[in-house]
């Protein structure tokens, strides 16, 4: 009797993408079951994720980090062609890479501070073919001192499992661009305390709260903190009520 092959759970994830607005297509989906091949292969010797079954890593890592095309429309917010993006603490690439084949357009920037993720990544892009993404070695607020021209340069920041609120606003904030957007991926354990602690240190930063995104993406429960630096040539973001756990300092 012949062995039943696994069912393969890529051959699906366009159509996934599809459903929640993000139009991935079959070539995009292919560069990812590639990415993810690559992560695997090198997981052996470099601790890239704890998530090595393919169904689980196509809903938690790939559909997931797609999540935040929807997170700023249900804010309102859509990020222009062309624009300069940076994922902080990208770690395997998530969720950087998936943004960037969703976005081919974009000038996407990959940040990690440890040199065997960023020496990875560097070889998947060349692998890849995403000729539109840089791999830089560092953390936050050390690369916007090191480098001016990253300085103040990124209209979108993302990150992923890197830290608290808090905590990410210190490392990025110096990134952001005038009217720029911070997002920042949480789950379910989102507290009260650590948007409170968030909001004080974005407000001493230049920041604000926008609001907090739950898109609906299948049985997962993300989060989106976005928040955006003011930009003092426009008016301030408008932030729909009702978003979020907790209104920002000056909030109803």
């Amino acid at each position: 009797m012949k062995d039943v092959a696994a069912p393969d759970p890529f051959a699906h994830l366009a159509r996934r993408a599809e459903a929640i607005g993000v139009p991935l297509g079959e070539a995009g989906a292919e560069i990812l079951r590639r990415h993810y091949g690559l992560v695997l292969a090198a997981n052996r010797r470099t601790n890239l994720t704890r998530i090595t079954d393919p169904a689980e890593a196509v809903g938690k890592l790939y559909l997931g980090s797609l999540a935040l095309f929807p997170g700023l429309r249900e804010l309102g917010l859509e990020v222009p062609e062309d624009a300069r993006y940076l994922d902080l603490g990208t770690g395997a690439g998530f969720p950087g890479i998936p943004v960037a084949v969703a976005r081919p357009d974009l000038r996407t920037t990959l940040v990690d501070s440890r040199g065997r993720k960023a020496g990875f990544l560097r070889g998947a892009v060349r692998e890849l073919g995403l000729a539109r993404v840089t791999v830089v070695k560092g953390r936050g607020r050390e690369l916007a001192h090191r480098d001016p021209g990253l300085a103040g340069a990124f209209l979108l920041v993302t990150s992923r499992a890197v830290g608290s609120v808090a905590g990410v606003v210190r490392e990025a904030a110096a990134l952001l661009a005038p009217g720029g957007w911070l997002v920042l991926y949480k789950g379910p354990e989102l507290s009260e305390e650590e948007i409170r602690k968030g909001d004080g240190v974005a407000a001493r930063a230049g920041l604000h709260r926008v609001g907090i995104a739950r898109p609906r993406i299948e049985d997962l429960s993300p989060r989106l903190v976005v928040l955006a630096r003011r930009d003092p040539a426009r008016s301030p973001t408008p932030r729909r009520p009702g978003r979020g756990l907790a209104e920002p300092p000056g909030g109803r």
